[in-house]
């Protein structure tokens, strides 16, 4: 569920972690042990900043040896190794998340039920919201998207393609690649019954 509200209190930092994936970088924010934003280009991070900072949250660096550093990696190793389906239990409330309107907010709860390994159309998932012909602005909400992986837009493709993405394209294309590696691994693994 996308929080509607959230308290802003000056328990933040921030790190780039890596996701060992063909060599994707991150960028999140926390709040405590919280994500508040993930991002790929260096450009969501520092505009991300910017917000925060103008709401007079001062945002530190994320000590790289500390304990919830060390989480942060191990979770994002999983994800990569594909053990597991849902990036980070770090979902907690996000500034970010209060700022988008109710239909960004619709389709970004929507984005996050898709399963690891699958993508779905634009046209699709404003389908399932019931706004058929809407999918130009579910891709404009999956644009704004602040918790990359942890809300999975990279699973929301075109119709014939790839579409866009709010940071490179190629991580798109990893992350999908990726996944789907893993999970049909998975399924291979599983015995079939007879």
């Amino acid at each position: 569920m996308v929080p509607s509200t959230m308290a802003i209190n000056n328990d933040t930092s921030w790190r780039r972690f890596s996701c060992d994936a063909g060599g994707i970088y991150c960028h999140l924010i926390l709040q405590g042990a919280n994500a508040a934003h993930v991002g790929f280009p260096e450009t969501s991070h520092t505009k991300a900043l910017d917000f925060l900072s103008k709401h007079g949250i001062i945002v530190q660096p994320l000590p790289p040896h500390s304990a919830l550093a060390r989480q942060i990696d191990n979770a994002l190793a999983a994800y990569a190794a594909g053990t597991v389906s849902t990036f980070l239990k770090l979902f907690g409330a996000s500034p970010f998340l209060t700022h988008g309107t109710t239909f960004q907010r619709l389709v970004w709860e929507e984005i996050s039920r898709i399963p690891y390994g699958a993508t779905i159309t634009y046209g699709e998932l404003a389908n399932r919201l019931g706004n058929p012909g809407y999918a130009r602005a579910v891709g404009q909400a999956c644009h704004t998207n602040p918790l990359a992986l942890v809300i999975p837009c990279h699973r929301v493709v075109a119709a014939h393609g790839l579409g866009g993405f709010a940071g490179e394209i190629t991580i798109k294309e990893k992350l999908i690649s990726l996944e789907q590696r893993n999970a049909q691994g998975r399924r291979t693994l599983t015995p079939q019954p007879s």
